[in-house]
Protein backbone atom coordinates (compact mmCIF):
# COMPACT_ATOMS: atom_id res chain seq x y z
CA UNK A 1 0.00 0.00 0.00
CA UNK A 2 1.12 3.46 -0.68
CA UNK A 3 2.39 5.87 2.06
CA UNK A 4 2.15 9.44 2.48
CA UNK A 5 3.61 12.30 5.05
CA UNK A 6 2.14 14.57 7.03
CA UNK A 7 3.67 15.91 10.23
CA UNK A 8 2.57 17.43 13.24
CA UNK A 9 4.56 20.56 15.19
CA UNK A 10 6.92 20.16 12.36
CA UNK A 11 7.80 16.47 12.84
CA UNK A 12 7.14 14.83 9.77
CA UNK A 13 6.01 10.93 9.86
CA UNK A 14 4.49 8.40 7.07
CA UNK A 15 1.13 6.92 7.37
CA UNK A 16 -1.08 4.59 5.51
CA UNK A 17 -3.17 5.87 2.41
CA UNK A 18 -5.83 3.64 0.71
CA UNK A 19 -6.86 5.62 -2.40
CA UNK A 20 -10.15 4.22 -1.83
CA UNK A 21 -10.67 5.51 1.52
CA UNK A 22 -10.45 9.30 1.33
CA UNK A 23 -10.78 9.35 5.10
CA UNK A 24 -7.23 7.79 5.70
CA UNK A 25 -6.07 10.94 4.02
CA UNK A 26 -8.63 13.40 5.41
CA UNK A 27 -7.88 12.03 8.97
CA UNK A 28 -4.42 13.81 9.22
CA UNK A 29 -6.44 17.25 7.59
CA UNK A 30 -9.78 16.91 9.93
CA UNK A 31 -9.37 18.10 13.50
CA UNK A 32 -5.54 19.30 13.01
CA UNK A 33 -6.88 22.62 14.18
CA UNK A 34 -7.99 21.06 17.67
CA UNK A 35 -4.87 19.21 18.20
CA UNK A 36 -2.64 22.07 17.42
CA UNK A 37 -4.69 24.21 19.95
CA UNK A 38 -5.86 21.33 22.47
CA UNK A 39 -3.45 18.41 21.79
CA UNK A 40 -0.80 19.54 23.94
CA UNK A 41 1.66 16.22 24.23
CA UNK A 42 5.39 16.48 25.22
CA UNK A 43 8.10 14.41 24.49
CA UNK A 44 7.94 11.73 27.08
CA UNK A 45 4.07 11.85 27.75
CA UNK A 46 1.69 8.53 27.49
CA UNK A 47 -1.07 8.56 25.41
CA UNK A 48 -4.77 6.62 25.67
CA UNK A 49 -6.34 6.90 22.55
CA UNK A 50 -10.09 5.96 22.69
CA UNK A 51 -11.73 5.46 19.18
CA UNK A 52 -8.24 6.22 17.49
CA UNK A 53 -9.77 5.41 13.87
CA UNK A 54 -6.58 5.91 11.43
CA UNK A 55 -4.55 7.20 14.17
CA UNK A 56 -4.55 10.60 13.53
CA UNK A 57 -3.79 11.45 17.10
CA UNK A 58 -2.04 8.45 17.80
CA UNK A 59 0.66 8.87 14.93
CA UNK A 60 1.04 13.24 15.76
CA UNK A 61 1.38 11.67 19.36
CA UNK A 62 4.43 9.24 18.64
CA UNK A 63 5.95 11.89 15.75
CA UNK A 64 6.82 14.50 19.07
CA UNK A 65 8.07 11.61 20.94
CA UNK A 66 5.97 10.78 23.49
CA UNK A 67 6.95 7.44 25.00
CA UNK A 68 3.96 5.60 24.48
CA UNK A 69 0.30 5.52 22.99
CA UNK A 70 -2.65 3.04 24.15
CA UNK A 71 -5.38 2.97 21.17
CA UNK A 72 -8.76 1.27 20.84
CA UNK A 73 -10.53 0.75 17.79
CA UNK A 74 -13.20 -1.14 16.70
CA UNK A 75 -12.90 -1.95 12.81
CA UNK A 76 -10.18 -4.27 12.26
CA UNK A 77 -9.38 -2.67 8.61
CA UNK A 78 -8.56 0.66 10.54
CA UNK A 79 -6.42 -1.26 13.31
CA UNK A 80 -4.85 -2.73 10.49
CA UNK A 81 -3.92 0.52 8.98
CA UNK A 82 -3.00 2.42 11.95
CA UNK A 83 -0.27 -0.72 13.04
CA UNK A 84 1.26 -0.30 9.79
CA UNK A 85 1.08 3.03 9.99
CA UNK A 86 3.32 2.66 13.21
CA UNK A 87 5.65 0.02 11.85
CA UNK A 88 6.47 2.09 8.82
CA UNK A 89 7.90 4.89 11.09
CA UNK A 90 9.39 2.57 13.83
CA UNK A 91 7.03 3.05 16.30
CA UNK A 92 5.93 -0.73 16.90
CA UNK A 93 7.42 -1.17 20.21
CA UNK A 94 5.63 2.01 21.60
CA UNK A 95 1.95 1.42 20.05
CA UNK A 96 -0.13 -0.37 22.18
CA UNK A 97 -3.39 -1.82 20.10
CA UNK A 98 -6.56 -2.89 21.20
CA UNK A 99 -8.97 -3.78 19.01
CA UNK A 100 -12.29 -3.84 21.35
CA UNK A 101 -14.35 -1.11 22.91
CA UNK A 102 -14.69 0.30 26.06
CA UNK A 103 -17.83 0.73 27.86
CA UNK A 104 -19.06 1.54 31.33
CA UNK A 105 -19.43 -2.86 31.78
CA UNK A 106 -18.40 -5.58 29.82
CA UNK A 107 -20.69 -6.98 27.04
CA UNK A 108 -20.99 -6.10 23.90
CA UNK A 109 -22.34 -2.53 22.29
CA UNK A 110 -24.75 -2.50 19.48
CA UNK A 111 -23.14 0.25 17.08
CA UNK A 112 -26.33 0.77 14.64
CA UNK A 113 -28.63 1.57 18.03
CA UNK A 114 -25.90 2.99 20.20
CA UNK A 115 -27.04 0.69 22.74
CA UNK A 116 -25.24 -1.61 25.54
CA UNK A 117 -26.43 -5.59 25.56
CA UNK A 118 -24.86 -8.42 28.22
CA UNK A 119 -25.02 -10.82 25.56
CA UNK A 120 -23.59 -10.79 21.85
CA UNK A 121 -25.98 -9.97 18.95
CA UNK A 122 -25.70 -8.56 15.20
CA UNK A 123 -24.13 -5.37 14.79
CA UNK A 124 -22.31 -5.93 18.20
CA UNK A 125 -18.64 -5.75 19.51
CA UNK A 126 -17.13 -6.43 22.81
CA UNK A 127 -16.49 -4.22 25.41
CA UNK A 128 -14.83 -3.73 28.64
CA UNK A 129 -14.09 -1.10 30.87
CA UNK A 130 -10.82 0.72 31.03
CA UNK A 131 -10.15 -0.19 34.97
CA UNK A 132 -10.49 -4.08 34.23
CA UNK A 133 -7.43 -3.37 32.08
CA UNK A 134 -5.13 -2.85 34.90
CA UNK A 135 -2.63 -0.87 32.48
CA UNK A 136 0.20 0.17 34.13
CA UNK A 137 0.34 3.59 35.42
CA UNK A 138 3.10 5.66 33.38
CA UNK A 139 6.31 6.76 35.54
CA UNK A 140 7.15 10.32 33.69
CA UNK A 141 5.72 12.74 32.24
CA UNK A 142 2.34 13.34 31.87
CA UNK A 143 -0.71 11.41 30.50
CA UNK A 144 -3.53 11.98 28.02
CA UNK A 145 -6.89 10.49 27.13
CA UNK A 146 -8.67 11.17 23.97
CA UNK A 147 -12.00 9.59 23.74
CA UNK A 148 -13.53 9.88 20.34
CA UNK A 149 -16.44 7.01 20.43
CA UNK A 150 -19.35 8.71 18.39
CA UNK A 151 -21.57 9.16 22.16
CA UNK A 152 -20.53 6.69 24.01
CA UNK A 153 -17.91 9.15 25.75
CA UNK A 154 -19.75 9.50 29.33
CA UNK A 155 -19.92 5.60 29.04
CA UNK A 156 -16.31 4.85 28.67
CA UNK A 157 -15.68 7.82 31.52
CA UNK A 158 -17.42 5.81 34.18
CA UNK A 159 -15.78 2.42 33.25
CA UNK A 160 -12.48 4.51 33.74
CA UNK A 161 -12.71 5.86 37.67
CA UNK A 162 -9.76 3.86 39.01
CA UNK A 163 -7.81 4.82 35.92
CA UNK A 164 -8.78 8.54 35.97
CA UNK A 165 -7.90 8.50 39.81
CA UNK A 166 -4.95 6.74 39.90
CA UNK A 167 -3.46 8.17 36.22
CA UNK A 168 -4.81 11.91 36.20
CA UNK A 169 -4.61 12.66 32.50
CA UNK A 170 -5.50 15.28 30.77
CA UNK A 171 -9.02 14.62 28.91
CA UNK A 172 -10.12 15.86 26.13
CA UNK A 173 -13.51 14.49 24.67
CA UNK A 174 -15.54 15.17 21.37
CA UNK A 175 -18.95 15.96 22.12
CA UNK A 176 -21.61 14.71 19.57
CA UNK A 177 -24.60 16.44 20.75
CA UNK A 178 -26.48 15.63 17.57
CA UNK A 179 -26.09 12.30 18.23
CA UNK A 180 -26.58 12.28 22.41
CA UNK A 181 -28.18 15.63 23.33
CA UNK A 182 -26.70 16.98 26.75
CA UNK A 183 -23.68 14.72 26.43
CA UNK A 184 -21.02 17.55 26.74
CA UNK A 185 -22.80 19.32 30.12
CA UNK A 186 -23.50 15.72 31.43
CA UNK A 187 -19.61 14.63 30.96
CA UNK A 188 -18.46 17.78 32.11
CA UNK A 189 -20.40 17.46 35.68
CA UNK A 190 -19.27 13.71 35.62
CA UNK A 191 -15.65 14.58 35.27
CA UNK A 192 -15.67 18.11 37.56
CA UNK A 193 -17.73 15.11 40.60
CA UNK A 194 -14.33 13.25 40.13
CA UNK A 195 -12.19 16.86 40.47
CA UNK A 196 -11.40 17.62 36.98
CA UNK A 197 -11.22 21.16 35.79
CA UNK A 198 -13.06 22.31 32.52
CA UNK A 199 -10.55 24.48 30.81
CA UNK A 200 -12.68 25.02 27.57
CA UNK A 201 -14.66 23.67 25.08
CA UNK A 202 -13.89 24.63 21.13
CA UNK A 203 -17.24 24.01 18.78
CA UNK A 204 -16.02 21.89 15.77
CA UNK A 205 -18.22 21.62 12.61
CA UNK A 206 -21.30 19.27 14.11
CA UNK A 207 -19.41 18.70 17.53
CA UNK A 208 -17.08 19.92 19.56
CA UNK A 209 -14.29 19.47 21.72
CA UNK A 210 -13.64 20.02 26.05
CA UNK A 211 -10.37 19.84 27.48
CA UNK A 212 -10.18 19.01 31.44
CA UNK A 213 -7.09 18.52 33.93
CA UNK A 214 -6.73 17.90 37.14
CA UNK A 215 -5.33 20.27 39.09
Amino acid sequence: MPFKTSSFRGNSFQYMSLPEEGATDLTYSDEASVRDTLWNVQPGDSVFDVGAGFGSYTLTSLAVEVAQVHCWAITPGQMDVLTQSAEANGWADKCFTHNFGLYSSQGYYNWQVRAFSPIEGANCFPVVTLDSMNIPTPTSGNSWLKIDTEGAELEILKGAVEFLNKVKPNVMVENHEFLVAGITADTRAYLESLGYVHQTTNPYNAISHSLFTMP
